[in-house]
């Protein structure tokens, strides 16, 4: 709980100007030690007059010894005794019986003194009482707020009206005592946080700790400064945006683009274009937003960013380098503010004023309504990925042979990837490049053997002759979860004119099929563990179509050519068959969705996420159809109240009631307001401020009765709220 920084404020009593005090002036004010010392004064001047009636040269100085102070002598008239055992040389003079009547006369001319000093008040009180006819109140308890701690092992005790509490003793030494005013129960609940959030004119300033929003001008009995109800200008940073979760955001590796469309409406227009300080802020260079991508080690800045108008809708564009970390999920919740999602998650984090922490922009955004949202993604060389072929499971960073060390007929091998197995793909192309190849011209390579063939009138198992490049193919297959997808169109796997260089095979047609054959596309699933790539449900597998690699009549082959009579035969050189061996295999992909609000929170609510960024947490939106009717297309958190004080609450249970205390400091409310401010108490439920209904508020003496249309916090008082049922304690705008 933050320390409690309440103060006891002043009344009114407290605020009267000194010199109304009928005591701040005293019409004599002189004390017996300035009576003495006017005394001592006044004897040098006084001639002597002996018993003859003349005029001695002796003075009266006599009488007030000069070694004796005017405090001495005073301390022996207030205490004789005192005075004896500590000078009892002086104290014997001054016992003499004409210094004693002396004395005696001063201590009766303080009688006269206090009667003189009354004379200011007896004429205040008689202008009060006689010329004002003013009527004096009658006598009212002293009034305190009291603050009840129950013990450990007690979860609520019943405090009855009219229980008194000790008090300790007053300045008269009489034991003081309280009485409860009313009925209390006493529960658990404590402050556990203050928060504000401060709007002036659209710049929000967060406080997480409301106490630091301080007014340094004033001052409680404890020399600290009360603080700012509803927040202030404080120079923390103050977080405010959007954020999407979706499968689609899964980027592991290579060269990673993401381009992000949003189509925005300024709210209540009649058109949807958006005014031209909108655009030019929100497709400028340097940007009004920050964008950070979830990763394992945190959330990470993309490496580059930019902005354009695209068909009326604005398109970020957001890349990511080969050599830059894999955007996934957060392994763990690192901040309590950020969206908790079990996908990759993009944020737009509107970026702080340098001179005051505000966000930039929000006046020229907050209004603005989110229609569509558009997600794209673009994958080039993915390299780390499964593969298998008849024989064993094959290692994606090594060289392979993708159809054994003797490639036949039907021959083959699979190739997956979790984030083409969870993605609706709008197209998917392989990169290979083969190593070993022995010539350009593998039908030249091979010509030899179709000679010898040809020459024993023999036909070549059945297979097609080796032409050129192009005569080798494979037959593809895409499975999802037991249907098979077939292309029926085979692809060469070859460069047509170099088979020693790169070839790039487009699989998207096979992709289009799928769409066909299942009206709307992949379905988004969960991206398996690496450690589960072996039970992948979907996968391509690529079977080798006639002709092969004739490993099966090599030999066959270099035995006829040993026995034949024909010399053109024997000429021939019969090169060893090439075993297919892939030296780099890589993928591009790229996959797209769009979440239109108009259907937002149905078939994709549980996947394609929108959220939120609020200065304390977030939510997901919309909350419900209601929420989404009224507000929930804003594209950034709205929000509409000057200020906000929000209270934490801990160990307090749903229908219970609590009695909180507010110690206002007094004469800290602006003058120049006409009217005073209404105030709106609200609770959080599942993310939602529930405002609290008349009778929730079982009393409030914070008003001021005098006023037409009592407000709350208009000076010091107790609030009790009877917490609804619905109330909860899981949350995330406010966790």
């Amino acid at each position: 709980m933050p320390p409690q920084t309440f103060g006891d404020g002043t009344n009114q009593l407290q605020r009267k100007l000194p010199a109304l005090d009928p005591q701040y002036v005293a019409i004599e004010e002189r004390s017996i030690e300035k009576l003495l010392d006017i005394t001592h004064n006044y004897a040098k001047s006084l001639p002597y007059y002996d018993l003859n009636d003349e005029r001695n040269s002796v003075r009266w100085t006599e009488f007030l010894p000069d070694d004796l102070t005017a405090r001495k002598i005073a301390a022996f008239i207030g205490d004789p005794k005192s005075f004896q055992a500590k000078y009892p040389q002086h104290a014997s003079l001054l016992a003499q019986p004409h210094r004693v009547l002396f004395f005696s006369f001063l201590q009766l001319l303080q009688y006269a003194k206090r009667e003189l000093n009354t004379i200011t008040k007896r004429h205040l009180d008689f202008f009060y009482q006689e010329a004002l006819r003013m009527v004096k109140k009658d006598a009212a308890p002293d009034e305190v707020h009291v603050l009840f701690e129950l013990k450990r092992d007690v979860e609520q005790h019943l405090i009855p009206a009219g229980t008194l509490l000790q008090a300790g003793k007053d300045s008269q030494g009489q034991e003081r005592f309280y009485k409860s005013n009313k009925e209390l129960v006493v529960n658990k609940a404590q402050i556990a946080q203050l928060k504000t959030l401060f709007n002036n004119s659209d710049k929000l300033y967060a406080a997480p700790d409301a106490t630091q929003v301080t007014v340094e001008t004033i001052t409680d009995q404890d020399n600290r400064p009360p603080w700012k109800t509803f927040g202030g200008n404080i120079n923390q940073s103050t977080r405010l945006g959007f954020a999407i979760a979706s499968p689609l955001l899964h980027l592991t590796e290579g060269k990673r683009t993401i381009l992000l469309t949003l189509a925005l409406q300024p709210s209540g227009s009649s058109t949807s274009a958006l005014t031209p300080a909108q655009e030019k802020l929100l497709t400028s260079p340097e940007g009004p937003f920050q964008f950070l991508l979830s990763s394992a080690q945190g959330w990470i800045v993309p490496d580059s960013v930019t902005a354009r108008r695209k068909d009326g809708a604005i398109e970020y564009k957001l890349t990511l380098l080969p050599e830059n970390v894999p955007i996934e999920p957060l392994q763990e919740q690192q901040d309590v503010k950020d969206p908790n999602s079990p996908f990759p998650t993009l944020k737009m984090e509107l970026k702080n004023d340098p001179l005051d922490n505000a966000p930039q922009g929000y006046g020229v955004f907050k209004q603005l309504q989110l229609q569509k949202a558009h997600l794209h993604v673009k994958v080039e060389e993915i390299q780390n990925f499964y593969l298998s072929n008849d024989s064993s499971v094959l290692d994606s960073k090594k060289p392979f042979e993708p159809f054994g060390a003797t490639p036949q007929v039907g021959s083959s091998f699979q190739i997956s990837h979790p984030e083409i197995a969870a993605k609706k793909l709008d197209s998917l192309d392989l990169n290979i490049q083969w190593i070993g190849v022995p010539r350009k011209d593998l039908g030249a390579y091979y010509k030899p053997y179709f000679e010898i063939l040809k020459d024993e009138s023999q036909s070549s198992n059945g297979q097609p002759t080796i032409e050129n490049n192009a005569s080798f193919k494979w037959h593809n297959k895409f499975f999802d979860r037991g249907r098979v997808i077939d292309k029926r169109v085979d692809d060469s796997f070859f460069n047509d004119t170099d088979a020693t260089k790169p070839k790039t095979i487009s699989l998207t047609k096979v992709l289009q099929t799928f769409k066909r054959f299942r009206e709307d596309g992949y379905q988004y699933e969960r991206l398996p563990e690496l450690a589960q790539q072996t039970n992948i449900d979907r996968y391509f597998e690529f079977s080798l179509t006639p002709p092969d690699f004739q490993h099966s009549v090599y030999a066959i082959l270099l035995a006829k050519q040993a026995n034949s009579d024909n010399p053109n035969i024997k000429a021939l050189t019969i090169y060893p068959p090439y075993t297919p061996t892939i030296k780099r295999l890589s993928i591009n992909y790229s996959s797209s969705v769009e979440i239109d609000l108009a259907n937002y929170g149905s078939k994709q609510r549980d996947l394609d996420q929108l959220f939120h960024l609020h200065p304390f947490g977030y939510t997901q939106w919309p909350l419900s159809a209601a929420y989404s009717s009224q507000k929930g297309r804003t594209w950034l958190p709205e929000y509409t109240n000057e200020g906000a004080l929000y209270i934490g609450l801990q160990d307090l249970k749903p229908e219970q009631n609590v009695s909180i205390l507010f110690q206002m400091a007094d004469g800290t409310a602006n003058p120049a307001i006409q009217s005073t401010p209404k105030i709106h108490w609200s609770y959080l439920s599942n993310n939602q401020w529930i405002p609290f209904q008349a009778n929730d508020i079982k009393s409030d003496t914070t008003t001021n009765p005098a006023e037409e249309n009592p407000t709350s916090l208009a000076r010091t008082g107790i609030i009790v709220f009877s917490l609804s049922p619905n109330a909860s304690t899981q949350h995330t705008i406010m966790p």
